[in-house]
């Protein structure tokens, strides 16, 4: 097998004119748009998951630093996942703020999301690509559809974001010849592998990447590296004893697994379409696309083309007129960041033991569709002859600035109602100590979330952030009374929760891209006043996920009535727009709630 530092390729200049300074400006739009985002949407509040950064860092500051302590506290397993790198800068925060605060969390998290894009410019670039054929990736990647990984829940930008990063870089790394890079390789491959449930696909893709240039010094380390590592691994996940992935049920229905993979693959289209089978389909394609690209460029690179032999006549052509026929280290990275992200997307199919149903949607988890789309992407110029580059990244660069458009104005309604609902949550969490950013189906966390935080709040490791609607309360009988404020009132069970699903009377206005007006529903008793956010979303995607339903009402509300003290509810509307509040009051009376009053 050809060494891949002997492949002229390497030292290819980019096949077009460098962009001028316009195209630059093209690349930063989309990722300051991005960060104002973080900016302007992330609140300072746990969501779910999150909580385990507030027991660390209460535990952290109540007890000394004992070497030996240390590594039980970075390395015990958050259910069946490590999460290495989040425990490290939760505690770090902790040290620098004084007190955690996961709006710096999410910065942290995105920073990595910068860094894996960098990195794929510089692969990219290196490669023979020019700045403005890389610009779809930039599009690509800098847009909000996976927004639980950038703005709503800080666990996964310390988990999903950095694992990429931390993988990519090492792959990129080990592939030089400086011996240096290699070096420093291994303690990021080290950080992907413990920072991630699916971080034992590392060594995987390091082996076969060096296998593929040839490197055999490099191999047997790295397998050495590989062993010490998956062993230790295994003996965190033996002593805690954590919660292992039940894949029973899986082995005995691999394709139901199957199926769930190829839907989580073609799941970036679910902007546009949320059938699963069409999904599924495009999943089927997209891997069969991406699999003639690599086996191919495989092919070529090891200098095995007798086997192209076997192929059919008019199919072996197409392929020699379109191919480039070479490979180069830049590629083969790309490939290896391209298996790693597959098996993570097969590793998230198997584990969650939903198959091909409808909640293998969730955001968190498309984060790794679409960087698998973007590598595919880039794979593909590298596969192609020159000649063809240009006009394939004019087309893709009109796609994505489409699908880019498409995901802010259909998912920006969704982030603003989990945006909503955390801020619901700093006013009700000191009303009542009620917390609505819950599982929607269960109710074993809501009072162990609430009690942590107030513990966390009492010894001083997190800062409520103040209640928005606090102020105006003493102003809602001044509001008009408005007749039919909400039109439809209908409860039902949805696993242990007992649900009101309200639907509003009152015409808001549509929820578009920017818009940043935020609609919420006040649930006034004689002795409380709680708020919920109105769910103006066009697309619903989030109760898609959690029902699959996608018959919802334009503006509605679900309330977790057995959260409620049991009483007589006057329903407001409250809308904020541009720091002003505008409210509404219904001549409604809605009963809801338990009988159990929760101590405030």
């Amino acid at each position: 097998m050809r060494s891949a530092y002997t492949q002229p390729s390497e030292t290819l200049a980019p096949q077009s004119v460098n962009p001028p300074f316009g195209w630059y400006i093209l690349f930063l739009l989309p990722i300051l748009l991005h960060l104002w985002m973080v900016f302007r949407f992330t609140v300072n509040l746990p969501f779910v998951d999150d909580y385990t950064f507030l027991v660390d860092c209460m535990y952290r500051q109540s007890h000394e630093l004992v070497l030996s302590h240390l590594f039980d506290e970075l390395f015990h397993p958050h259910g069946e996942h490590i999460i290495l790198f989040g425990r490290i800068a939760a505690l770090a925060d902790l040290w620098i703020e004084g007190e955690v605060n996961f709006r710096t969390l999410f910065f942290i998290g995105n920073a990595t999301l910068i860094g894996s894009v960098w990195l794929l410019y510089r692969l990219a670039s290196r490669g023979g690509l020019s700045a403005w054929q890389f610009l779809p990736v930039v599009l690509l990647l800098f847009q909000p559809q996976y927004y639980d990984n950038t703005l709503t829940w800080a666990i996964c930008a310390l988990q999903h974001l950095p694992a990429l990063f931390f993988a990519f870089w090492a792959f990129d790394l080990i592939s030089r010849p400086s011996k240096w890079a290699f070096a420093f390789s291994l303690p990021l491959a080290f950080l992907a592998l413990f920072s991630n449930g699916n971080g034992l696909a590392v060594p995987i893709c390091g082996f076969l990447l060096l296998l593929l240039t040839g490197q055999r010094k490099r191999l047997v380390l790295w397998t050495l590296f590989s062993i010490v590592s998956v062993g230790l691994f295994l003996y965190v996940h033996h002593i805690y004893h954590s919660r292992a992935t039940d894949s029973g049920s899986n082995l005995l229905h691999p394709v139901r697994v199957l199926a769930g993979l190829f839907m989580l693959v073609g799941s970036i289209g679910s902007l546009v379409a949320n059938s699963r089978v069409i999904l599924g389909l495009a999943g089927i394609g997209l891997l069969a696309f991406a699999g003639l690209i690599i086996l191919t460029s495989i092919v070529y690179h090891a200098g095995w083309t007798r086997v192209f032999g076997y192929l059919p006549n008019r199919f072996r052509q197409w392929i020699a007129s379109k191919s480039s026929q070479s490979s180069n280290t830049s590629a083969l990275v790309l490939m290896a960041c391209y298996l790693y992200a597959l098996i993570t997307l097969f590793g998230v199919s198997f584990a969650r033991s939903l198959g091909w149903y409808q909640g293998l949607l969730g955001s968190r988890f498309i984060w790794f569709a679409i960087v698998a789309f973007a590598l595919t992407y880039l794979l593909l110029l590298f596969w192609l002859k020159p000649v063809y580059r240009a006009s394939i990244s004019r087309i893709s660069l009109a796609m994505s600035l489409l699908f880019c458009g498409l995901s802010y104005w259909f998912t920006f309604a969704e982030v603003m109602n989990i945006r909503q609902a955390q801020l619901s949550d700093l006013h009700n969490w000191r009303e009542n100590r009620l917390l609505t950013n819950l599982p929607s189906g269960e109710k074993t966390f809501d009072q162990y979330y609430s009690e942590l935080l107030q513990k966390a709040v009492d010894q001083g490791v997190y800062h409520l952030p103040p209640s928005l609607i606090e102020s105006e309360i003493s102003k809602l009988n001044q509001a008009p009374v408005e007749r039919n404020l909400i039109k439809k009132d209908s409860a039902f069970a949805y696993g242990a929760r007992q649900i009101h699903y309200l639907s509003m009377g009152h015409r808001l206005p549509f929820v578009h891209a920017f818009d940043t007006r935020e609609a919420y529903l006040l649930l006034q008793s004689s002795q409380h006043t709680f708020m919920w956010p109105i769910n103006c979303s066009p697309t619903k995607l989030m109760l898609y996920m959690i029902t699959g339903r996608s018959d919802w009402d334009a503006n509605m509300v679900w309330v977790y009535a057995d959260q409620l003290p049991q009483a007589q509810y006057k329903p407001y509307l409250a809308v904020l727009s541009d720091g002003h509040w505008t409210t509404v009051r219904s001549d409604q009376v809605l009963t809801m709630g338990t009988n159990t009053d929760k101590a405030k």
